[in-house]
């Protein structure tokens, strides 16, 4: 059941919303976030940097959590909001609790998301979903909020057809994968080109590149599927070609 919500959690949200499309633009997961004064002025937002940084616990709501420390009294803390995509995950809830925030005003359910990705047919996270009240249990919890859910549930769609390289790509028949249909030359750019078909290493393990597109920061990011058919998203930074 969708939660009431004022005027100003409805622009946080639509914030929220914004951040997490570019987020998913710029190669990396769906998810932003931002924190709110007791006034309801934006102190700092944070858009999902896994890939971008190959960091696994690069989470907007973490870093939030580390903004906040870092420039917040503990009263300040306690009055604040924070408002995000999606209901934290454990870590990010477990650090939210611990950094003494206030409120969470969340677009989709942590439950949502499972569902979305269950019916996607897409493989379950490292973590197991929990609520955020069985991990911080005195931070007030409002999620899921409509329409905004919804709205996040077409950018979790997108973000899983990118991962199971759902697109105009060409098809290699040898392999099956889609590929580039050339290799990109974007001048200027400073990135390491790893070609389709090079074995890389990733955060995650090893895999094949088999898609490379650029992004709006004039970047490229490179689809890497391992063994198991698990494609995943990520920058040059991320990636080195992997030995043996």
């Amino acid at each position: 059941m969708s939660a009431e919500i004022s005027r100003v959690d409805a622009v946080h949200l639509r914030r929220c919303v914004e951040l997490a499309s570019q987020a998913l633009e710029n190669g990396d997961a769906p998810f932003g976030s931002v924190l709110v004064d007791s006034d309801g002025h934006e102190l700092a937002a944070a858009m999902n940097r896994e890939s971008s940084d190959g960091d696994p616990t690069a989470h907007p709501e973490f870093s939030l959590v580390q903004w906040a420390i870092a420039h917040l009294t503990s009263e300040q803390r306690a009055a604040s909001t924070v408002y995000t995509s999606g209901e934290h995950c454990p870590m990010c809830a477990a650090a939210h609790g611990w950094a003494g925030l206030g409120r969470v005003v969340a677009a989709a359910s942590s439950a949502q998301l499972a569902e979305w990705r269950a019916s996607w047919g897409l493989s379950a996270g490292a973590v197991r979903p929990l609520l955020f009240s069985d991990i911080a249990p005195h931070v007030d919890v409002i999620a899921p909020v409509a329409p905004f859910d919804a709205e996040m549930r077409e950018v979790h769609r997108r973000a899983s057809a990118r991962a199971e390289g759902e697109r105009r790509d060409d098809i290699s028949p040898a392999r099956g994968r889609r590929l580039a249909p050339h290799p990109p030359t974007l001048g200027g750019m400073a990135d390491t080109y790893f070609k389709p078909g090079d074995e890389v290493s990733t955060p995650q393990g090893r895999g094949a590149v088999i898609d490379v597109r650029p992004t709006p920061s004039g970047r490229w990011i490179f689809g890497v599927e391992d063994d198991g058919g698990v494609v995943g998203y990520f920058t040059s930074r991320a990636l080195r070609l992997a030995e043996g």
